[in-house]
C-alpha cells in the first residue's frame, strides 16, 4: 500500500467537509426516525453534484500531474525511451505515434514525445465527466496500463456520472434518482474509497 497523494487527501478532506455540510445530519434523522423523516432533496442534489465536480477535478489533476512530470524529464533531458515504456500506451491513447526505427534516433522520439504530452493535456482540458470512458483516458494519462483499468469503479463512475446528470439536466423536482441520505452517502464515500484502493493499493505487495 503505497501512501496516498496530496491530491487524493485534499479530496478525501473535501468529500468529508460536503457530507458534514449536506447529508450527515439528515442521515442522523433518517436513522432516527425513518417512518416519518422527510429528506431535504436540495442538499442531496447539491451534495451529489458537488461531490462528482471533485471526484472529477481529482481524477483530472491526477492525470495532469503525471503529464508534469514528463513534462520535467523533458525539459531537463531525464528522459528516455527505455526509462518509462507506458508512453506507447499513451500515444496510442491519443492517437500519436511514437517512432519504431533502428538505429533508435532519440532526439526525434522525444520531440515525438512532446507531441503525444501536448494531445494529452488537450484530451485533459477537453474532459467533461467521470463515465467509463473518461475514466479509462484519464487513468492511462495518470500511468495505469489498460489491463490495470477497474472496470468495477469505471462502472460505478458511470452510474454516479448519469445520476448526476439527471439532476443536473432535469431538476430536483423532476427526477427520481435521488436516494435517502443514507444511500446518496454511502455511495460517494465508497466511491472515494475505491479510488483510494484503486491509486494506492497493489496487490504484488501481499504476500501470499
Amino acid at each position: 500500500m503505497s501512501s496516498p497523494s496530496v491530491l487524493f487527501l485534499e479530496l478525501e478532506k473535501r468529500i468529508g467537509e460536503l457530507t458534514e455540510k449536506f447529508v450527515a445530519d439528515q442521515v442522523a434523522a433518517e436513522a432516527a426516525d425513518i417512518a416519518n423523516f422527510v429528506p431535504d432533496l436540495d442538499r442531496l442534489a447539491a451534495y451529489r453534484l458537488l461531490s462528482h465536480a471533485e471526484i472529477e477535478d481529482y481524477l483530472e489533476r491526477k492525470a495532469r500531474a503525471r503529464i508534469n512530470i514528463l513534462e520535467g524529464k523533458l525539459n531537463s533531458n531525464s528522459l528516455s525511451a527505455s526509462g518509462d515504456l507506458s508512453l506507447y500506451v499513451l500515444a496510442a491513447l491519443v492517437e500519436e505515434t511514437l517512432p519504431f526505427e533502428c538505429p533508435h534516433d532519440e532526439n526525434k522520439f522525444l520531440n515525438r514525445v512532446r507531441a503525444v504530452v501536448q494531445a494529452a493535456k488537450n484530451l485533459i482540458d477537453n474532459n467533461n465527466g467521470v463515465k467509463a470512458n473518461s475514466f479509462m483516458n484519464l487513468s492511462i494519462i495518470a500511468g495505469k496500463m489498460i489491463y490495470e483499468v477497474d472496470s468495477a469503479l469505471a462502472s460505478s463512475l458511470s452510474s454516479f456520472g448519469t445520476s448526476r446528470g439527471d439532476v443536473a439536466h432535469r431538476g430536483v423536482g423532476r427526477t427520481s434518482s435521488i436516494l435517502a441520505p443514507s444511500s446518496e452517502m454511502k455511495s460517494t464515500l465508497d466511491l472515494v474509497k475505491h479510488l483510494k484502493l484503486y491509486f494506492y493499493y497493489d496487490p504484488m505487495e501481499v504476500s501470499t
